[in-house]
């Protein structure tokens, strides 16, 4: 997919996920291979396949939670998080781009950005890949989530989430969500974030009976300071509505 944004191109793989943009014209477009911009990439002179292969090696190191920047922690730790959980989800922070770097799934990464002129998230690796995180090997319930911060938080609550890094679910999310008799759709809680549960809950229940929607002023992510409670008391939330019959 490529655009016209002014004096410069704007483009994204949906194969790869590689995306960013490009001041001059008459370049080529070769899968894998765009060298793109400091405020894109971790490095001016990288590809997204460099990029990858750099995370997933860890080359960046698991990081000690002091030396990330103060838009860093001060991001991570709003939500509840700790040095413990950034090692546990292999959270690495890059300084050369100033990106906090979330491991999404397999080969699948995301980075935040601080920048304000810069793209808030980067996306790079198989964005067909699974971005489930489980949290109880026993549960047959899955959290649909848009986001991987808050897939992250029903892990640590002891649920099974899928990042849907998103608002739409993908042809490749069937298959994840497959395994589970029970699903709860918690989106955040923007108008945007409403319309898609709605719009999931229509699809899922047309094959799976045992699909709620859950509504709450915070967003997933935002469970602090007891967020396990706060799991239960969705799951609890679940079993009543379920009860009645919805």
């Amino acid at each position: 997919y490529i655009k016209r944004d002014g004096n410069r191109w704007l483009f994204y793989c949906h194969h790869c996920g590689n995306r960013g943009s490009h001041l001059r014209e008459g370049y080529i477009y070769r899968s894998h291979e765009i060298v793109i911009d400091a405020e894109a990439t971790a490095s001016s002179r990288g590809t997204a396949t460099d990029l990858l292969r750099v995370l997933e090696s860890n080359a960046h190191g698991l990081h000690d939670i002091d030396s990330w920047s103060s838009d860093a922690i001060k991001w991570w730790t709003k939500y509840g998080f700790t040095l413990t959980d950034a090692l546990k989800f292999k959270t690495q922070y890059n300084t050369v781009d100033g990106r906090l770097w979330l491991k999404a799934g397999h080969n699948l990464w995301q980075g935040r950005g601080f920048n304000t002129k810069g793209m808030k998230y980067y996306t790079v690796g198989d964005i067909t890949a699974d971005t489930r995180q489980s949290g109880s090997t026993s549960s047959n319930t899955l959290v649909l989530v848009e986001d991987i911060l808050s897939a992250y938080k029903i892990r640590l609550a002891g649920g099974n989430a899928l990042a849907l890094l998103g608002t739409h679910l993908k042809p490749h999310h069937h298959s994840l969500i497959a395994p589970y008799n029970k699903i709860v759709i918690m989106m955040d809680s923007d108008s945007a974030g409403r319309k898609a549960a709605v719009d999931i809950y229509k699809t899922l229940s047309i094959t799976n009976k045992d699909v709620i929607t859950v509504f709450e002023k915070e967003q997933p992510k935002e469970m602090s300071g007891g967020y396990r409670q706060k799991y239960l008391k969705y799951k609890q939330k679940y079993l009543e509505l379920k009860a009645l019959g919805f």
